[in-house]
């Protein structure tokens, strides 16, 4: 029996014959009873016997997995120019670092207890009251980090760690008085689950708008504060304090930052390290450390050395 098989990469679609693709085929053609063509029709006798009917108890399956994951196909259209880290960094990049490196770096900080007192508290606020608008003055100061040394914090917790925002007065008046802008654009971050590019873009523009007529606009300070503070696990506060040491490890130049391009130069190369892949431990102090691992890298970069006013 004479058989001819076609071989190739291409498919039966449009892109295939007509389109923008290269395909490479082979002819191949000759007596069933030779080595290739035996093999051939075997390899399709294989796949035909197990094959599954296309029906609508396997199509509705399909489908929804096919929704659930359509935005992970979406991410691989887009290639994000990470860098690496600046000469002279002091600390690894973070595309270096494992989860065991990074739970040791935020072990050694001495401050990490406190620290994940203040992370818990936010959430417990989020979680009894989502909406900032709806907060006591009193918890959105402790958000904010605007609280005046003077002033009893809430909860008597370490409130000015992850950033204290005291010198920024626009900001802090906004929160004081008038949080119903600030409240609109956290609104735009929800409070679990994935964060889209485009939920930090709504972000950004409303929390800008909040600044309509102030003399100070709304920088990337204290709005990384806001974020770090509802979504940990996703976002970094940039203070004084760490802004040197995270731009040096993320390859950025620390003038350049801003709220434009925070997500492609912050979050985006978060997302992809190592330690932030890392499935959730089953430790209790694992847990905690996973929940908050995006803010608690200001234990790894933090250098009060590297305050403006530290070097007056």
């Amino acid at each position: 029996m004479r058989v001819s098989a076609l071989v190739g990469s291409h498919n039966l679609t449009a892109s295939a014959f007509d389109g923008d693709n290269i395909e490479a085929s082979t002819l191949v053609e000759g007596d069933a009873k030779e080595n290739v063509l035996r093999n051939l029709l075997l390899y399709v006798k294989k796949a035909w016997d197990g094959a599954e009917t296309i029906d609508e108890d396997f199509l509705f399956p399909y489908e929804k997995q096919y929704e659930a994951n359509k935005a992970k196909r979406k991410l691989l259209t887009t290639f994000n120019r990470i860098k690496k880290p600046g000469a002279g960094a002091k600390n690894p990049s973070p595309f270096e670092i494992t989860w065991a490196a990074f739970t040791h770096k935020v072990g050694q900080d001495s401050a990490l207890t406190g620290r994940l007192r203040v992370l818990d508290g936010a959430a417990t606020i989020f979680r009894s009251k989502p909406s900032f608008a709806q907060m006591s003055r009193e918890e959105r100061q402790a958000i904010a980090g605007t609280y005046r040394v003077t002033e009893k914090a809430l909860g008597n917790l370490p409130w000015r760690y992850f950033g204290s925002m005291l010198g920024h007065g626009d900001f802090q008046n906004l929160v004081n008085e008038t949080p119903r802008w600030l409240s609109n654009a956290l609104d735009s971050i929800p409070l679990s689950g994935e964060i889209q590019r485009r939920d930090y873009d709504s972000f950004v523009q409303l929390f800008q708008r909040a600044f309509k007529d102030k003399a100070h606009k709304g920088q990337v300070a204290t709005a990384s504060r806001l974020l770090a503070m509802k979504r940990p696990d996703v976002f970094v506060c940039i203070s004084s304090a760490n802004r040197i040491g995270l731009c040096n490890a993320f390859g950025v130049a620390r003038t350049t930052l801003s709220l434009t391009n925070y997500w492609e130069q912050i979050v985006v190369p978060i997302q992809l390290s190592p330690w932030w892949r890392q499935d959730r431990p089953s430790t209790r102090l694992g847990r905690s450390i996973w929940d908050n691992r995006a803010a608690l890298l200001d234990c790894i970069y933090y250098d009060p050395s590297s305050k403006p006013s530290a070097k007056k």
